[in-house]
């Protein structure tokens, strides 16, 4: 199978059903919990973590219009260039935020020191908080997730990806005005209107050198206005035709971790995502049915070592 005929499927069930699987092997599926009249999952029931279209699709075969950026060829040596790529997944659980303090126990489980105190810090006042856990830990995870009721959960299956080449999850059905607080690396609050904008996070990878069963994974909050164009990206595998946005980025609430065999990624709100439009609160807090839930995004990325030719 090649990598544009992978997509992000679709929960399949809804209500206090927590089918989680940790990808890329290592973490059991928790035992289904199913209310009295569970129902199909529809595809709009919660926020939905997908792909951007355009990043797992190839090219289209049509010639660039004026206002693209044509590439150079890439040589035939580097078309044959044999190099590792990326298994990337994640999960995306929603629990009750009247639940939060029967969840606390999920930090038991993971090491928050994967960061600097100033960047836990500066992530805290973003209203996000970061982990770093083991497979062999995920049971103890499991447990205190499933024992609060209401829990909601969709699985990303495993995408391959070339280091360097961009995954966008999406956390809204449809763009809406917002207006965003952050707290930048100087820890002054600043906040910014934004009409007709959906929130995402953004991964990018990186292969470790020196450590070649190691990945480097970047998590930026990004807001997305209209696509205003086209852009070539430079990624491992070589040049990627990507979407360009309108919108920015917020470095100050991004998240760096080296993630080797069996380590997974947590992302999830920080007490401080309470203050109005604070950037944490409002990527990973929503609102369902008139009941408020915080998101916790587990990420796992691995090296496939199969070789590949580029």
């Amino acid at each position: 199978m090649t990598e544009q005929q992978y997509r992000w499927q679709r929960p399949v069930r809804s209500g206090c059903v927590l089918a989680v699987t940790l990808v890329l092997a290592g973490c059991s599926t928790p035992t289904a919990r199913q209310s009295a009249e569970p129902g199909p999952w529809r595809p709009l029931d919660v926020p939905t973590l997908v792909s951007d279209e355009a990043l797992l699709s190839p090219a289209p075969a049509s010639p660039p219009s004026d206002d693209e950026l044509t590439p150079p060829l890439p040589s035939a040596t580097a078309a044959r260039t044999v190099r590792p790529d990326v298994l990337v997944g994640a999960i995306h659980v929603q629990v009750p935020r009247v639940a939060r303090p029967r969840v606390e126990g999920v930090w038991s489980h993971v090491r928050e020191d994967l960061v600097d105190a100033d960047t836990a810090l500066r992530l805290r006042r973003n209203g996000l908080r970061v982990g770093l856990g083991r497979t062999e830990w995920w049971d103890a995870i499991q447990a205190a997730l499933d024992s609060v009721p209401g829990v909601r959960s969709s699985e990303i299956p495993a995408v391959r990806l070339p280091p360097g080449y961009p995954l966008a999850l999406e956390l809204d059905r449809e763009p809406h005005e917002q207006t965003l607080f952050y707290v930048g690396e100087d820890l002054v609050l600043s906040g910014e209107s934004w009409p007709e904008s959906r929130n995402v996070l953004r991964l990018s990878y990186s292969l470790e050198r020196l450590r070649s069963s190691r990945v480097r994974v970047a998590v930026v909050p990004e807001v997305r206005q209209a696509q205003r164009g086209w852009k070539w990206l430079h990624t491992d595998a070589g040049l990627a035709r990507l979407p360009d946005f309108g919108g920015r980025s917020f470095a100050a609430a991004a998240v760096t971790a080296d993630l080797g065999d069996g380590d997974f990624l947590v992302i999830a709100p920080s007490e401080d995502a309470e203050l109005y439009g604070l950037v944490g609160g409002v990527f990973l807090t929503q609102q369902e049915d008139g009941e408020r839930f915080d998101s916790y995004v587990f990420i796992r990325a691995g090296v496939n070592h199969d070789a590949r030719r580029y």
